[in-house]
């Protein structure tokens, strides 16, 4: 019996081999260039880095955006938080995405030291979370 395929379960990879019968190579790739126009090369053509990219670029294209109320709190929320750190010396980022058709928000890079801020930072933006009425 062959073992399965490192990092997949059951050997999925196998299996999915043989349900194709083809190996990914020729496989057309949209490979985002620099001038935001969009290349189509075969797989096999790929560096690791240019699948990257066209990965993060397909997962762009499939978010439907936020609508107006929804970004416009968020932003409120983000202006409140990162204006409680130095501009110079923070890398804290506030990100946001559809979860299920719900938005979720994500506080990134906040050192240890710099919770008290934070939680300072989250109570005066309280209201931003709130919907207009």
């Amino acid at each position: 019996m062959r073992s399965p395929a490192v990092g997949c379960s059951g050997g999925s990879a196998e299996r999915l081999r043989h349900q194709t019968n083809e190996e990914p190579g020729p496989t057309p790739i949209e490979v985002p260039k620099a001038d935001g126009t969009v290349e189509k090369k075969p797989f096999s053509e790929c560096t690791v880095e240019e699948l990257k990219e066209a990965t993060r670029h397909l997962r762009i294209k499939a978010q439907p955006p936020l609508p107006e109320e929804v970004l416009a709190r968020l932003q409120s929320l983000r202006d409140s938080i990162l204006a409680s750190f130095p501009e110079d010396s923070t890398h804290t980022r506030v990100t946001s995405r559809l979860i299920d058709d719900q938005t979720h928000f994500t506080i990134k890079d906040v050192l240890l030291e710099d919770a008290q801020v934070l939680l300072e930072a989250l109570m005066d933006g309280i209201t931003a979370l709130r919907p207009a009425a």
